[in-house]
């Protein structure tokens, strides 16, 4: 179905096995682990890939624009967009992303993004162009929204992992839309929750564990001409993101020039630094532990997500891609 099908599926097991073996890894070790475990771990976390998040967005988007069209507005939802166009998340996820150090594999195609617009755009600008606000949204009449997002004194509210709470409307065409994707707004809040948790608190963790690498990856970047401007921190996630920005700004082929030079860097100072070695280490030690505390709720996760997919379809008709 999805490049993540096989490995989300068979993420919880292969990281759940692994439980009885992490003991022998010292916490915070940079013992390598094999590169089939750190895959098992990002399977197991994400539970569906960038494009598949994305294909249900924009089937609420479509459900959404339905029903205010049948009310009587004027309402047209983004244009539908290949994921890779949308965030660098599609090619490659946030945890890979820490622990790119294949130097062959950066000098042949980067980190993979230039490749990933080829099979769906002649020309990436195209696709990376933002597109235009809907009128709608720009005027909002009176009772656009309204019947948009229903009454704000009407709402749907879950308690989250964490122990906080988080609500979404419970009227108007939004939410009717989410029903007919998730089957009820709680599925649909649940889902986004422990999606959103596993996955902030895998990188949060596996992040505090690394941060010496961190430092020396950064002073090797930092000696090679490399930096981030703005506040924004020299980090491998920015370091992706202006290798694939890169493809909205300039031709193709100098886009990927630059993706080359941007993942042949990270990926020599993730070596040198050991970096991506320690990532992986302790990305599947985190993975573990809260695969196991959390294993129900990962479950049920799964069920509800696979559910929407097939939900989503049938209410575009087909496939709906």
């Amino acid at each position: 179905m999805t490049m993540w099908s096989g490995r989300r599926w068979a993420g919880i097991a292969v990281v759940v096995a692994l439980a009885s073996v992490i003991g022998a890894c010292s916490p915070g070790g940079v013992a390598d682990v094999e590169r089939e475990d750190f895959e098992g771990a990002v399977g197991a976390i994400y539970f569906s890939d960038f494009g598949e998040e994305l294909f249900l967005a924009q089937a609420e988007e479509t459900l959404t624009a339905r029903c205010m069209r049948a009310r009587g507005w004027e309402y047209s939802p983004p244009p539908s967009k290949p994921a890779v166009a949308v965030h660098p998340s599609a090619v490659l996820t946030p945890a890979e992303q820490w622990a790119f150090d294949d130097v062959v594999r950066a000098s042949r195609s980067g980190f993979g993004i230039g490749d990933a617009l080829a099979r769906v755009a002649g020309d990436p600008r195209d696709l990376l162009a933002d597109s235009p606000p809907d009128a709608a949204f720009a005027a909002r009449p009176d009772g656009f929204l309204q019947d948009l997002q229903g009454s704000p004194d009407q709402s749907v509210i879950i308690t989250e992992l964490d122990g906080s709470q988080t609500g979404v409307g419970a009227e108007g065409c939004a939410a009717e839309a989410r029903r007919a994707v998730w089957g009820t707004l709680e599925d649909y809040l649940t889902a986004a929750d422990v999606v959103g948790f596993l996955q902030a608190e895998a990188m949060t963790r596996t992040r505090s564990r690394v941060q010496d690498r961190l430092r020396e990856w950064e002073t090797c970047m930092e000696g090679r001409g490399w930096n981030v401007p703005g506040d924004e921190d020299l980090e491998p996630e920015n370091i992706v993101w202006a290798a694939w920005s890169a493809y909205g700004e300039v031709d193709p082929d100098a886009a990927a020039s630059e993706e080359r030079r941007l993942a042949i860097a990270h990926a020599e100072c993730s070596r040198e630094s050991g970096l991506g070695q320690a990532f992986r280490s302790a990305y599947v030690d985190v993975a573990t532990s809260l695969i196991v505390r959390y294993e129900g709720a990962v479950i049920e996760t799964r069920e509800r997500i696979s559910e929407a997919v097939e939900r989503a379809r049938n209410a575009l008709g087909g496939d709906g891609r």
